[in-house]
């Protein structure tokens, strides 16, 4: 379950069964970010909010890519994507 939106490229994910937090860097995404100091990139905000409204509070799952500076990297799947292991919905479903 996604816990965290850090910003448009980097959640924080409560793994079950191991209860456990990880910090998950999205493969293949490259997003404006907001830095530690407070500042941020031009559509840091919007980029957050999109990844937001996907995925906080949400069953995912994981697949590990590779780690890259202490996080993991991986793709993040949810109940709507098609590898879930079950058709997108449509509109008419």
């Amino acid at each position: 379950m996604i816990e965290h939106v850090r910003d448009g490229c980097t959640v924080r994910a409560f793994l079950l069964p191991d209860f456990k937090y990880v910090t998950v860097m999205l493969a293949g995404i490259k997003a404006p970010m907001t830095k530690q100091d407070g500042t941020s990139e031009p559509y840091a905000a919007e980029a957050k909010y999109c990844v937001e409204s996907l995925l906080l509070q949400r069953d995912i799952k994981i697949i590990l890519e590779g780690v890259s500076n202490q996080n993991l990297l991986g793709t993040v799947l949810h109940k709507m994507s098609a590898g879930w292991g079950g058709k997108k919905k449509t509109e008419n479903q």
